[in-house]
């Protein structure tokens, strides 16, 4: 039909008069030919009512519906302003299904079990569900403002090889792949990564989204997780199962592929399109990046998203990449790249030490039999060994294949290590009879026996890690009744009412001891940290001592005032004497349920952990307040050491948030450890024993006025927070926050909303840590 035919039926339309609704059924009677396009206008309004009627029903509970995001199978997603109690608005997505249940349906299930509890403030988790009057469920996320990955790869050109655009972008997906190795870590998958479930931040990040595909770890990994994923981001092994952490490492590769090439990707069914075309495209490095990201066989692929995140950190550092590995020369170039300014002045001296380096090591291999040259590549191996041996922790059941691949590439290599041990001694005391060549040799030999022999005296300690991983897996079998119990009491609001029918899973390598009678909050003891404290039913509570481990205290989670202000006695936070520019603005918060520790870390529990005290004031010092112990707490620790030797029975350090949320707790005072300061203001003492004093409303112990303790946020001022509990990750602060004050300062100083700027590497005689966990 012609144009103007479909313009005289309009005006036609227009002219009935009548409901929408009426009017375009009787043109559909009148006017055969229009069908279609009478069809496609009865979807559109239809859709439109859905959203109308949508609005109305999510409006009851407080969410002024700005529009549709986007339908799927599962329902609709729109933006909407969520009304705050102070009469607010927050900016949210909220998910509406599309099916009306009594339970709570599996979509949703799936998405609250599969994005609480990961350590990365990327991962943006539903804050709020509820059931709508007509029975469908929704959920509210804090909404991610940017635009689909997808939209940009349409729409702009790719950023030009080696431009500022380009390595912000590197820096974007190395970060995405932080985000990605978390998600892994929490035993997780996202399960469908693709340009379209990406968005592109105006602060320069890629933040992943919809989790509706997400899948849990099965025992030792995920060989019953089988994706449904999207074709040309679903590796090849995705839709037969067996799929693990390296399938997701394929998808975030050909997103790469397409981010940097603006070629969309291809059918799962073709093959052809897992070779790179890239040549003229991007360069060599990034391109060898995304050929191993893209590999058809998982073995060949990185092995997880932290290994890809260091080589895109490699390639922006100009230093040789896992992918690419460079020669002497192509190690000198990028030195030179690295260092501009030096290369001039140094590139003949280089120039002739390399030629040297090359003859002799020519000299050298030709003297040389086959074994022998396999034999020194052993070096690498046990190199690339000690590098992840750091890594090896926490010990969580998803720990277990690495630990144990980890033990047998050890156990492989250490086989070698008596043929090494005796050719070594074999050119030991010749002295200068030795040839450039075997003198290079033996040096080569000397360096790998003492990385083998380090490696020796780690393994026992991995195996160590595995056998408690196992044990930890066994204990929660034998305390099943305890968590069904602790499970049940925590989700009934006349057991525990401030859980307000909180329910949570078993936590690996927790106990769950019983409800405190005085906070009316359960609390857990963690078997890997030391034995079960004893609880002293005089004081009603437990007490610490030399070998006990951690006890912590399930926070119910809540909405406050974080920071500070001193303008206005009638507006929120107001304290007289609050630092006004970094204790401000105060700003509403929501806090996620959490574990935290009753104590700070003790000496004892540091020394057991990782074998060392690094405290200046030791164990035997005394003082005023009488003699130092191993029970009082660790200090002088980094933030760098306190999350390194948390992070060896499966904790952290607190956000700001979570920890200010815990310190105002406190009704009565009861949490200051009492002043160590005379009358004129001089210190008299020092640190004093954890758990000494009367604990807060939570059963907490000295959070003012002890030691101060390690946040994970950099030091930024709380206008520029995140909305929830999330730590501050703004690049361009350089110090960490430490909080609560310490023994140097007086109670009248001492307040929850108080900030101590500190460097990550710096070590002070007043610092400690009180350890988290995240519910899981």
């Amino acid at each position: 039909m012609a144009n103007a035919a479909y313009f005289d039926i309009l005006m036609e339309m227009m002219a009935d008069p009548g409901p929408v609704a009426d009017r375009l059924e009787r043109m559909r009677l009148r006017h055969p030919d229009c069908r279609p396009l009478v069809d496609q206008a009865h979807a559109a309004l239809e859709r439109e009512h859905e959203v109308l009627d949508d609005a109305q029903l999510l409006a009851e509970l407080g969410y002024v519906v700005q529009g549709p995001l986007g339908r799927g199978g599962q329902g609709t997603v729109y933006e909407a302003i969520k009304t705050l109690a102070d009469g607010a608005g927050a900016r949210c997505t909220v998910k509406l299904g599309a099916a009306r249940s009594e339970s709570m349906p599996p979509w949703l299930r799936r998405e609250l079990a599969l994005t609480h509890g990961i350590a990365d403030h990327h991962v943006i988790a539903v804050f709020a569900w509820d059931r709508l009057r007509d029975g469908r469920w929704f959920a509210a996320r804090p909404f991610v403002d940017g635009v689909s990955m997808a939209s940009r790869i349409k729409a702009d050109p790719p950023p030009a090889v080696g431009s500022r655009e380009w390595r912000q972008d590197l820096r974007a997906f190395a970060r995405l792949a932080t985000t990605l190795q978390a998600i892994h870590d929490a035993g997780r998958l996202h399960g469908d990564l693709t340009p379209a479930n990406i968005v592109c931040t105006p602060g320069g990040d890629f933040v992943p989204i919809d989790f509706g595909m997400a899948r849990h770890a099965d025992g030792d990994g995920w060989a019953s997780a089988r994706l449904g994923g999207t074709p040309g981001y679903q590796a090849p092994e995705g839709g037969g199962g067996n799929v693990d952490r390296r399938a997701e490492v394929f998808a975030l590769g050909a997103v790469m592929r397409d981010y940097f090439t603006r070629r969309t990707a291809a059918p799962a069914t073709d093959r052809s399109r897992y070779t790179l075309r890239l040549r003229d495209r991007t360069d060599r490095d990034l391109r060898a990046i995304l050929e191993r990201c893209l590999a058809p066989s998982p073995d060949a692929r990185y092995q997880n998203c932290k290994a890809l995140r260091e080589d895109l950190q490699a390639l922006l550092d100009h230093r040789p990449t896992a992918a690419r590995p460079r020669g002497p020369l192509g190690r000198t170039w990028l030195a030179m790249q690295r260092n501009p300014l030096r290369a001039a002045g140094t590139g003949m001296l280089a120039a002739a030490s390399l030629l040297a380096w090359q003859e002799s090591h020519a000299a050298a291999v030709s003297r040389r039999d086959r074994q022998s040259i396999l034999e020194l590549a052993d070096n690498r191996l046990a190199q690339q060994l000690l590098v992840e041996l750091p890594q090896l922790v926490p010990p969580e059941p998803n720990e277990l294949p690495r630990l144990r691949e980890w033990l047998q590439r050890v156990q492989a290599v250490s086989d070698r290590l008596p043929s090494h041990r005796a050719m070594l001694r074999a050119t030991t005391g010749r002295g200068s009879t030795l040839s450039n060549a075997e003198a290079w040799e033996q040096e080569s030999r000397r360096e790998v026996v003492a990385n083998l022999e380090q490696l020796q005296q780690a393994r026992p300690e991995i195996e160590a890690r595995v056998g408690l991983v196992v044990a930890m897996e066994q204990r929660l079998q034998t305390d099943a009744t305890a968590w069904a119990q602790a499970i049940a009491a925590i989700a009934d609001p006349a057991q525990c009412p401030a859980y307000a029918g909180l329910r949570i899973a078993p936590q690996f390598g927790m106990v769950p001891l019983h409800v405190n009678p005085r906070t009316g909050l359960y609390e857990f003891w963690l078997p890997a940290t030391g034995t079960q404290p004893r609880w002293d039913a005089s004081k009603v509570d437990h007490v610490a001592e030399e070998g006990d481990g951690i006890v912590m205290v399930l926070v119910p989670g809540g909405e406050f005032w974080i920071g500070a202000q001193n303008r206005d006695p009638q507006a929120p936070g107001f304290v007289a004497a609050a630092l006004d520019h970094d204790e401000g603005p105060p700003a509403l918060r929501r806090v996620r349920p959490f574990f935290i520790g009753k104590w700070e870390v003790t000496k004892d529990q540091w020394r057991r952990w990782t074998g060392g005290d690094p405290s200046t004031i030791p164990p035997g010092s005394t003082s005023e307040l009488g003699p130092v112990t191993l029970m009082h707490p660790v200090e002088t620790v980094s933030l760098d050491a306190a999350q390194a030797g948390l992070r060896r029975v499966g904790l952290t350090v607190p956000s700001e948030a979570q920890w200010e949320f815990v310190a105002r707790q406190d009704r009565n005072g009861a949490a200051f450890a009492s002043s160590n300061l005379s009358a004129d203001g001089q210190q008299k003492g020092c640190h004093r024993r954890v758990g000494q004093g009367q604990a807060n409303d939570l059963g907490l112990h000295d959070l003012l006025g002890n030691v101060y303790e390690w946040c994970s946020d950099k030091h930024d001022h709380h206008r520029r927070e995140p909305q929830g509990d999330e730590p501050v990750v703004n690049e361009a602060a350089t110090n960490f926050v430490a909080r609560g004050l310490s023994f140097k300062h007086a109670q009248s100083v001492a307040r929850a909303s108080r900030r101590y700027p500190r460097n990550a590497a710096s070590a002070n005689d007043d610092v400690g840590v009180r350890p988290v966990r995240a519910l899981r």
